[in-house]
């Protein structure tokens, strides 16, 4: 018997299938507008999500700092960090942990928001 792939990959990009159970029940929470507060804490706002797939093609770590309004110089500022700093990180698609934790608690958010 085969497995069923989850992740469709199309001209343009990568997709993933969703039970239509998951969507109906995470949907209301995904939808633009959605803050980290009330997504809890391993769920990533539509709005973030939308800046990581498509043309922008954004890391997460720019997703959300663009999402969260934030200029590069804020979250340097927030981290103690350089603007050089940030540019850089934010161009790496995989944080180490400590890294991670930093940019999560400089942004707000909870670590497991930026895999």
């Amino acid at each position: 018997m085969k497995t069923p792939t989850n992740i469709l990959e199309l001209e343009g990009g990568r997709y993933a299938l969703v039970k239509v159970e998951l969507l109906e029940k995470y949907a209301p929470q995904l939808l633009p507008g959605g803050t980290p507060q009330t997504l809890g804490e391993d769920l990533i706002p539509w709005d973030v999500v939308r800046l990581t797939i498509g043309p922008k093609d954004m890391t997460l770590a720019r997703a959300w700092r663009e999402h969260l309004g934030l200029s590069q110089s804020d979250l340097a500022e927030r981290m103690g960090v350089s603007q050089a700093a940030i540019s850089k990180l934010e161009r790496n698609e995989t944080l180490k942990g400590k890294t991670r934790k930093k940019l999560a608690e400089a942004l707000g958010i909870d670590s497991a928001q930026l895999y």
